[in-house]
C-alpha cells in the first residue's frame, strides 16, 4: 500500500509493538475488577433511581386512593357548601402530602447517593 492509498499513514493496528509493550494483554482479573468499578455508579444512580420510582408510585396509589375517598364523599354531600367544604379539605391535605412527599423523596435520595458516594470512596 502507497501514501497515495492511505495518506494518512498505518493504522495503529497495523503499527509494530515490541513484544511486552503498549498493548500487552493484562490479567483478566484486573480486566474484570475495573469493569465493575467503572459499572458501580451507574448501577448505583439506578438502584436510586428505582427506589424513587417506587417511593412515587406509592405516593400516587395513596393520591387515588383519596381521591377515590372524595368521590365517595361528594356522592354523600346534599348539599353546596358540604360539597364544596370536602373539596377544598381534599385540595389542602394532597397540598400538604405533595410537599410532604417531595420533602421524603429529597432526603431518601440525598441518604441513598451519599451513601453510594461512601461506598465508592472506599473501595
Amino acid at each position: 500500500m502507497s501514501k497515495i492509498d492511505n495518506p494518512a499513514g498505518p493504522r495503529d493496528s497495523e503499527k509494530a509493538t515490541p513484544p511486552g509493550g503498549a498493548y500487552r494483554a493484562s490479567p483478566l482479573g484486573f480486566e474484570a475488577g475495573l469493569a465493575e468499578r467503572m459499572m458501580m455508579p451507574q448501577w448505583q444512580a439506578a438502584e436510586v433511581a428505582m427506589q424513587l420510582t417506587q417511593e412515587m408510585m406509592d405516593f400516587m396509589t395513596r393520591r387515588v386512593r383519596a381521591q377515590v375517598a372524595l368521590f365517595e364523599t361528594l356522592s354523600r354531600c346534599t348539599d353546596f357548601n358540604t360539597a364544596l367544604k370536602a373539596q377544598l379539605d381534599f385540595l389542602s391535605e394532597a397540598s400538604a402530602d405533595c410537599m410532604d412527599e417531595f420533602a421524603h423523596l429529597a432526603k431518601v435520595a440525598q441518604t441513598r447517593l451519599a451513601a453510594a458516594g461512601s461506598a465508592s470512596r472506599a473501595e
